[in-house]
């Protein structure tokens, strides 16, 4: 077995061989081990050095969670609807039809010029004319589904 690396130019660094390869990795006092990429001298290896011993690791990749609400938001009144005992009275097919309608509104735009949806929207932010709007919208393709929108809208308030 090879000896590690060992550098009074890079304190903390050391090497190992792991899946037959060679790498690099920095272990500070104190901080998770930071693996640092191809060899030292490189311009790569010297930027994640100068990085991991400023404690600047590499930074989390944030994730949304499927079930994500935000506490009085449209998204959270849906999340509380499905366990209330009204929506648990209902059968399968009505809870399905339900589902789907409550999501297409929750996916829908606030405004169009920006990304937010109404999933993230709090609940008092909705008034009439946002209502009338999102509804007249609807209407204009298909009457039925419109008027089971506005009831399943009514059910999140």
């Amino acid at each position: 077995m090879a000896r590690p690396f060992k550098d009074v130019r890079y304190p903390g660094v050391s090497s190992r061989i792991k899946n037959g390869k060679l790498v690099y990795r920095y272990r500070g006092k104190g901080m998770p081990e930071i693996r640092l990429p191809g060899r030292p001298g490189d311009p790569e290896f010297e930027a994640a050095y100068e990085q991991a011993t400023q404690g600047q690791g590499q930074k989390a990749v944030i994730i949304d969670l499927p079930g994500l609400a935000l506490p009085k938001t449209f998204g959270h009144a849906a999340r509380r609807l499905e366990a209330t005992m009204e929506w648990l009275d209902f059968d399968e097919a009505t809870q399905q039809k339900n589902a789907r309608l409550i999501e297409r509104f929750l996916q829908m735009q606030v405004d169009p010029a920006y990304p937010l949806t109404w999933r993230n929207t709090p609940v008092e932010h909705l008034d009439a004319d946002h209502l009338r709007a999102i509804i007249e919208s609807v209407f204009a393709t298909n009457r039925t589904v419109a008027k089971h929108l506005l009831v399943a809208i009514k059910k999140l308030l």
